[in-house]
């Protein structure tokens, strides 16, 4: 896979190349990170923060009950330290998430 600029016309304009070996299946891909980290702040868990490309296995195309939402959190801030995601200060659906991570589906009630 190439990444290349919006106002491409040519491989040539290719920013970075990726190999995957994907087994079959529905992905999602996320392109993320930057394209030359000596510019930028380190992430301060010490993780990688080059231009990449996250993919997450087993994506689904329909949520698994229909009065409820599914969705994976990607953490993707690559100056901002682990995170937790919290609904409405009453439980904590992701905890300790560090750049690049991403999470299992999350089911949670749909707002009425």
């Amino acid at each position: 896979v190439g990444i290349a600029p919006g106002t491409s016309t040519s491989v040539n304009d290719t920013l970075k190349n990726f190999v995957f070996n994907l087994p079959a299946g529905t992905y999602v891909a996320v392109a993320n990170g930057v394209l030359d980290p000596n510019n930028f702040a380190a992430n301060p868990d010490g993780r990688d923060i080059a231009f990449t490309i996250f993919a997450k296995g087993d994506a689904r195309e329909a949520g698994t009950d229909p009065n409820n939402v599914d969705f994976f959190v990607l953490h993707g801030a690559t100056d901002a330290p682990t995170v937790d995601v919290i609904a409405r200060d009453v439980i904590t659906l992701v905890d300790d998430a560090a750049y690049g991570d991403i999470t299992d589906y999350i089911s949670v009630p749909a707002a009425s």
